[in-house]
């Protein structure tokens, strides 16, 4: 797992559907919910080699954050698989 994610944000949810997260960021919003969503524009690598420094960045500002994680092909099926493991309920 990513070390020490379960601590860093409340609540990540994994949402492949760009518009339906950006529905669900508006609805937490409405909720008054600290929520941000996560949704570069960059390729697999880059969410790879950006994906810790993302997660500390979001670390305590925010519950829930909201991502659309890359395509699952190739390095995406690693990068999704960590942020599966961040999303993972908590015991």
């Amino acid at each position: 797992p990513i070390p020490g994610s379960r601590t860093l944000i409340g609540d990540i949810e994994l949402i492949a559907d760009r518009t339906e997260a950006r529905r669900r960021v508006e609805a937490l919003g409405a909720a008054h919910r600290r929520v941000a969503l996560l949704d570069p524009d960059v390729d697999v690598v880059g969410w790879a080699h950006n994906l810790y420094r993302w997660l500390h960045e979001y670390s305590g500002s925010v519950d829930p954050l909201v991502v659309v994680p890359p395509p699952p092909v190739g390095l995406g099926v690693a990068v999704n698989d960590r942020l599966a493991k961040a999303a993972a309920p908590r015991p």
